[in-house]
Formats: C-alpha cells, structure tokens, sequence
C-alpha cells in the first residue's frame, strides 16, 4: 500500500483566470506516402506524428484538427483517433482553417488570447519553384502557409515542420539544393544563422517556428521511439521536461537547449539531428505550451538526476517523453490521463495509472527488473548511445543562451529538494512520525485543560480557587507549549530520516500564476 501525504497552499483562482482567457486551437498533419514523381522512400511515422501532436494538444484546444491517414499499426496504437482523421489534401485544410478562422475571431472580440498551433510531419521537397511539403494530391508552399496559417486571427502562432528541407517553405533562398542521401552532413551555426532573416517571418511578429533541419529519412525516423526523433524530442520538451527554470511554461529557447542537450553525444554524423527556430519577435520568451491551460491534468514529478536517462510509455507502446535531468532540476512531466504509464531507465521498470487532477511522485513507485533491448543497425546503435546521453538542467541551458545570444526565460529559483532512496529503513522515521502523533494528541489535551482552567478562573470571586485556577492554567500552557514544540521537532526529524522524501518552496502547479509551499513523504 502505497500513501503520500502532501500540504499545499496555491492560488488555483489565477490558474483557472489565465486558463479562461486563453483560447487554443491546433491543426496537425502527417503524411508517409512520398509525392508523386519522385523517388523517395515511404516514410514509417509521419501519421504517428501527427497522431501525437493531437493527442497532446487537443485536451487544452478548443479545436484540434488531425489530418492523416493512419496506417494499420498506427490505428492499432491510436485506436481512438482513426475516425477523427481528416484526408490531408488542401481543399479539406482549407475548409477546416476557415472554420478554425470564423471561431477565432468570435474568441478575441470576446477578449480571449488566441494561440493556434501548426504540425506536419512528412517529406519535404525542392523543385525548380522552391520547397513544398507533401500532401495527397499535391504539396503546401510557403505561400499557403502565409495565406491560410500566418494570416489567422491569433495572437501567437506556433509552426512546428519535422521535413527534409522544412526551412525552405519560410525562405526564399536556403543552403540545401536536393533532397540529401543518408551521408549529409549537419548544418553548421553559420548556415542556420541567415535562415530566418527573411521577410516572411519578420511581417509576422505575433508567428514562431521550430523546424527540423535534418536531410535524411533514415535518422529522420528510429523505429524504437515510432517516431520522428524531432518530433519526439519536442513533444518530451514541452511536456516539461525542458522547463528549466520551473514556472510551468515552456519557452523556445528551453525547447531549443533542450533538443541541443538530448543530441550532444550522438557521434555519428548520419544520425545528427539538426534543428532551427525562431521565436515570434513581438514576445522572444512567449511560451510555446503553459501547462496552466491544461484543465485536469495529470503529472509526474520528483524525478532524481541519479536516474539518468529514463522515458515514459503507455502501456499500447507509446513513447511519451526521454529526459535526463542534471542534479538540482526539479521536472513535473505532464501525462495524458486515464493511461498505464512505464517509467524505464536502463534495467529498471515501473508503473502507475494517470488520473485527472493527480500528481505521481516518483519516490511512491514500486520498481523491478527490466529486459533491455537490441540494437537495430548503426545508426539505431548511435542514436541507442547518444541519444540523452547528456543531462539537461540550469547549467547547460543557461550555457546554451548564451551562445547563441538568446534571450534566456526568467529564473525565480525555489528551495527545492528531492531525496530517492532504495535502501535506506523507514523504521526510524515511522517511529519518530508516531511519537509525533502521540504528542500532538497531548498538545491538544493540555491545551483543553489550559482553556478549561482560564473558565474556572473567570468564573470564581473567591481568592483560593482563583489561584488553584491561575496555577493550573499556567501549568497546562507551559506543558501544551512544550509538547507542541516537541510535536514540531519529531516531525521534522522523521522527515529528514524518510528515504523518500520533499520540500518544495516557490511557485505552485499554476507555475507564475501561483504560488506555494509543499511537503511531503511517502509509505
């Protein structure tokens, strides 16, 4: 039997304000099959893909439209979704982003914050006219996504492409001429650097984007995660892993630091995994995903950096999220509700069911023995030992910025401590804990006969019983007093002896918009 006990003082009426303001909407599209007329490999995932953004994003949207056709395997792992998938062409996108359009503006003359999220995972393609990204029946350019995506009545706009050659659809000249073979190289700093000094993202300030800049279909997709590694890398981000500064909103720079960490010792050059962004230029540090907007949510948290690498699935073979937390970081991950959740790292398992409004700790679970699996070839063998191979945390962001000149979130750094511990006894903690109990129960006897005393004293004239009285008052404060700081001190000796145990001082689940002071333990 497993008990966590927890104390928590939050403001939930901010959360709750922010939430009803902020009206999100999301379109997502995936597409394996390969335009026609060129000779490029069907890809395994991009339906997945998509599948996940929507999965992740539909529960705080307003709107969420998946475009896809779903494959055998990938209805067997999304068995919900089939049926709410939208034949990816561009009449139906069309038609689905005028809708999205009309509902928009109903929300901002209603006073709400827009947010409208864009997805596509696939392949991507230069021709003689420029870039376009494939679709059935055609292809999106960067003019459609100026005319249908940039021009939305939304207050911020967030474009994530996981393509070969995604950057070209929001440029007019870029560095990659042809679709690349399995041996390209990653773009270097100064190739990325001009990528995003063009018109078209700088008439729109309110428009960000993140976009993967690999060139190779081959480390674009790793069948162990049935996903693109992009796409999964920012999905693991903005879940929490990569709020690094512990406020409950995910920025572009910590996606961005986040990714870079997550890559850093993948050595072979075939399954680097490049990436440009930028951030909308009227709000550098907007977030990308606020975790306030999520209603009922379900987390995890107090993960330990002595974990290392470690990632969630569910129990249909989902992979959620990979993170490595550095010493000192303090993740909550946010989880999709009513699912088996695993948590893996190297040759240990566990798992928990996630329930609406509810927060695992990590200490509380029940680990054991895991089969580890086989590598797949060289790059599956490269990405096996790199990937997460590096801890993310305060350091490595904050060396990430300043770098790349980025400005960095705001730090308002809690006191925060998380012990784990598979060995240490429970024994003397418990023994202090109901000592404890037992004193308290005298607090508040004394107490009682103190109180009960200063009624006697108000009730009698008379000199004797008066003092008797006095005296017994004065005797029941001191004893309550005392047994009250006995009480105190016993409880905090078994939570320093606890193996599993937190404190946690500074903002609450509502992240800036709340604040709290939370400690606990756990049988």
């Amino acid at each position: 039997m497993r008990v966590f006990f927890t104390f928590m003082l939050f403001s939930t009426l901010a959360a709750s304000n922010v939430r009803a303001e902020v009206a999100v909407y999301s379109m997502h599209i995936g597409v394996n099959t390969p335009p026609s007329g060129y000779e490029l490999p069907r890809l395994h995932y991009a339906d997945d893909d998509a599948a996940r953004f929507y999965s992740f994003f539909s529960p705080m949207a307003r709107r969420s439209i998946l475009a896809t056709v779903l494959d055998a395997d990938s209805q067997r792992r999304f068995s919900d979704l089939a049926e709410k998938c939208l034949v990816p062409t561009e009449e139906n996108l069309n038609r689905a982003l005028k809708k999205m359009a009309d509902e928009m503006a109903a929300d901002r003359k209603d006073g709400k914050k827009v947010v409208f999220y864009f997805s596509y995972s696939g392949h991507g393609v230069r021709d003689q006219d420029g870039t376009f990204l494939a679709l059935f029946g055609g292809g999106l350019r960067g003019q459609w996504l100026e005319s249908q995506v940039m021009n939305l009545p939304a207050d911020f706009i967030h474009i994530f492409i996981d393509a070969c050659h995604s950057q070209g659809v929001l440029e007019s000249r870029g560095v990659i001429s042809k679709e690349a073979s399995a041996s390209s190289r990653k773009l270097t700093d100064r190739e990325r650097t001009p990528v995003f000094n063009l018109d078209l993202l700088e008439r729109f300030p309110n428009v960000g984007a993140m976009l993967a800049a690999t060139s190779d279909s081959e480390s674009h997709e790793w069948s162990r995660l049935q996903s693109g590694v992009f796409t999964h890398e920012v999905l693991s981000a903005i879940a929490g892993a990569a709020d690094v500064n512990n406020d409950g909103a995910v920025s572009y720079s910590e996606v961005a630091a986040f990714i870079a960490s997550a890559n850093r010792f993948i050595k072979d050059p075939r399954a680097s995994i490049g990436f440009v962004y930028e951030p909308p230029a009227i709000d550098r540090n907007t977030p990308l995903v606020s975790l306030v907007w999520f209603l009922d949510p379900a987390f995890l948290e107090g993960i330990p950096a002595g974990l290392g690498h470690f990632y969630l699935e569910t129990d249909d073979g989902i992979r959620l999220v990979d993170a490595h937390p550095a010493p000192r970081s303090n993740i909550r991950i946010l989880l999709p509700v009513h699912k088996r959740i695993w948590v893996r790292s190297g040759d240990i398992e566990a798992s928990f069911q996630s329930r609406p409004d509810e927060v695992t700790s990590f200490a509380s679970l029940e680990y054991r023995k895991a089969d580890s699996f086989a590598s797949r070839g060289s790059i599956s063998d490269a990405f096996r030992k790199g990937f997460f191979a590096a801890a993310f945390g305060v350091d490595y962001y904050l060396g990430y910025v300043d770098q790349k000149g980025e400005t960095g979130v705001p730090f308002r750094t809690p006191l925060q401590v998380h012990e784990f511990s598979e060995s240490q006894s429970k024994i003397p903690a418990a023994a202090c804990l109901v000592t404890s109990g037992v004193s308290l129960g005298s607090t508040v006897l004394f107490a009682y006969l103190a109180w009960d005393a200063k009624k006697d004293f108000d009730a009698t004239n008379f000199q004797k019983p008066a003092q008797e009285a006095k005296d017994r008052m004065v005797l029941y404060q001191a004893l309550a007093i005392g047994s009250g700081l006995v009480t105190a001190g016993l409880a905090v000796v078994s939570w320093l002896l606890w193996p599993e145990r937190s404190l946690s001082i500074g903002p609450g689940p509502g992240g800036m918009d709340s604040a709290g002071l939370s400690f606990g333990f756990a049988f």
